[in-house]
C-alpha cells in the first residue's frame, strides 16, 4: 500500500473514532445541562468518587495484558491474550467485591459514601475492564466501526438512565448506577461485531502452558505498565479523592463538573488519535523516518487544536457554566479556567504515549508516572495544608502538570528523533496564555 494510502486510511480512521466520540461526548455534554438541574454537587461528589475508584481497579484489575493485544501479529495469541485478561479480570472482581463492604464497614471510605455505592463499585471496575480488552482487541482488528457503536451507546445509555433515575432519586447512587449500567451495556457492540466469543472456545487457544508462556512473553506490561497506569489514573483522580476527604463531596462534584467539560477535547480527539496513531506507529517501528514523520504531523495538528481551546475557556469559563448548567456551577467553570491548560497538554502528549510501547521504553512510562503522580498529588495537598484557598491550590496544580505533560511530549518527540526547535516550541502556547491571563 503506498504512503498517501496509509495516510489516508490513518486519518479516516481517526475521523471515525472521533466523529463517534463527538456524538457521544455531545450527548453527554447535553444531559450534563439537565443533571445538574437535577443533581447537587454532593450527589455529583460520590458518583466522582465511585468512578474515580473503579478506574483505578479497573487498572490493576487485567495487569494491562489488555495493551499486547496490538502489538502481536498472531491470532492464536491476540485471543490467548484475551483470554489471559478477562480471567484476571474476573478473579480480580471477586477480589474487590469482597474488600469494599469491609472498607466501608471499618470507617476506611469517606463518610459520605453509601454501602449501595461501595457495592457497585467492583462491578464498574468489571465492566470497564471488559470494554478495555474487547476495545484493544477491535483496534487490533481495525474494527473502528465497533468502537464507535460502543462508545455512542454508552455515553446515550449512561444519559437516559441517569436522567430517568434522577427525577425520582436524585443521587450519587442514582449516577453511578447509570454509568455502571451504561458501561455493561457498551460491551455488546464489541462482542457482536467480532468473532471473538467463538475464538474463545476453540480447543487450539484452550491451553494453559501456552497461557502461561504468553504471560511471561509479555511479562513488561504488568512488570512496567501496569505500576506507570495505577500511578497514573490515581493521580488524575486524585483532585476527586482528595477534595472528597479534605473538603467534601460537593466541592469533589464542582471538580468533577469542571474535569467533566473540559476532558471533552481529551476524550473527542486524544482518545480517537491515540488509538489509530499506536496501531499506526506499531507497523511503522520497523522504518524510523515515516515513524518520525508520523509523529511531527500528529504532535503539531495536536498543538494547534490546543490553542483555541485554551483561549475560550480562560476567557468564558465561568460565565459559560454559569449559563449552560445554573449559577450554582459558577465555581466550577472558574475551577475550569485553571484546570483547562494542564488538560491542553495532556491532549498533546496522551495520544503520542503510545509511543514507549512501540519504541521498548515501558521503563520511562513507570518514571514518567511516578514523576506525575508526585506532582499531581503534591501540588493538591500542600496548597491546602498551609491553608491556601481552592482556587489556589487548582492553579498551582495545573501550573505544575502543564510544566510535566510538556516536558513530557518532547521525550516522546525525541524517541523518533523529532525534537526539532519548532515542535519544541510549537505547544507552548497555552502556559503562555494561562499566564498573560493571571497577570
Amino acid at each position: 500500500m503506498s504512503s498517501s494510502s496509509n495516510n489516508r486510511a490513518f486519518l479516516s480512521n481517526i475521523a471515525k473514532l472521533a466523529s463517534s466520540t463527538t456524538a457521544a461526548q455531545i450527548i453527554a455534554l447535553l444531559s450534563n445541562v439537565a443533571l445538574t438541574r437535577l443533581y447537587s454537587p454532593d450527589a455529583f461528589g460520590v458518583a466522582a468518587f465511585a468512578a474515580s475508584t473503579a478506574a483505578s481497579l479497573a487498572v490493576f484489575s487485567t495487569l494491562r495484558y489488555q495493551f499486547a493485544i496490538v502489538t502481536t501479529n498472531t491470532r492464536i495469541e491476540k485471543i490467548r491474550l484475551v483470554q489471559l485478561a478477562l480471567s484476571l479480570a474476573a478473579i480480580s472482581f471477586i477480589v474487590f467485591l469482597t474488600i469494599l463492604p469491609l472498607l466501608w464497614y471499618t470507617n476506611a471510605l469517606p463518610s459520605d459514601i453509601p454501602i449501595s455505592v461501595a457495592l457497585l463499585i467492583p462491578v464498574l471496575a468489571l465492566s470497564t475492564s471488559v470494554v478495555s480488552i474487547l476495545t484493544n482487541y477491535q483496534n487490533s482488528q481495525n474494527g473502528y466501526n465497533s468502537i464507535a457503536k460502543s462508545t455512542i451507546t454508552q455515553s446515550t445509555a449512561r444519559a437516559g438512565t441517569s436522567i430517568l433515575t434522577g427525577i425520582k432519586w436524585p443521587t450519587g447512587l442514582s449516577l453511578t448506577l447509570a454509568q455502571t449500567l451504561s458501561t455493561a451495556l457498551s460491551i455488546i457492540p464489541l462482542i457482536k461485531d467480532s468473532k471473538i466469543l467463538r475464538h474463545l472456545f476453540l480447543s487450539e487457544t484452550q491451553n494453559i502452558n501456552k497461557l502461561r508462556e504468553t504471560a511471561r512473553k509479555h511479562s513488561k506490561f504488568p512488570k512496567f505498565d501496569l505500576w506507570a497506569d495505577l500511578l497514573n489514573t490515581t493521580s488524575a483522580n486524585s483532585p476527586i479523592f482528595l477534595a472528597t476527604i479534605l473538603f467534601d463531596s460537593a466541592t469533589s462534584g464542582l471538580i468533577s463538573l469542571s474535569q467533566r467539560v473540559i476532558s471533552l477535547p481529551v476524550s473527542v480527539i486524544a482518545q480517537a488519535t491515540g488509538q489509530v496513531f499506536y496501531k499506526r506507529a506499531n507497523d511503522l517501528k520497523d522504518t524510523p523516518e515515516q515513524l518520525s514523520q508520523l509523529t511531527q504531523k500528529t504532535y503539531r495538528s495536536l498543538s494547534a487544536i490546543s490553542i483555541p481551546l485554551t483561549v475560550v475557556l480562560l476567557l468564558f469559563g465561568e460565565n459559560l457554566f454559569a449559563i449552560v448548567f445554573g449559577e450554582n456551577w459558577a465555581r466550577a467553570g472558574l475551577l475550569s479556567q485553571y484546570l483547562i491548560t494542564a488538560t491542553a497538554y495532556q491532549l498533546i502528549a496522551a495520544p503520542l504515549s503510545a509511543l514507549v510501547w512501540v519504541c521498548n521504553k515501558q521503563e520511562f512510562s513507570l518514571y514518567f508516572s511516578i514523576i506525575l503522580y508526585i506532582q499531581r498529588v503534591g501540588s493538591f495537598t500542600i496548597p491546602i495544608l498551609i491553608g491556601s484557598s481552592l482556587e489556589t491550590t487548582i492553579l498551582v496544580y495545573s501550573i505544575s502538570g502543564s510544566i510535566v505533560w510538556y516536558l513530557y511530549s518532547l521525550y516522546l518527540l525525541s524517541l523518533t528523533k523529532s525534537t526539532t526547535p519548532l515542535n519544541c516550541l510549537a505547544s507552548l502556547p497555552p502556559i503562555i496564555l494561562l499566564l498573560i491571563n493571571i497577570v
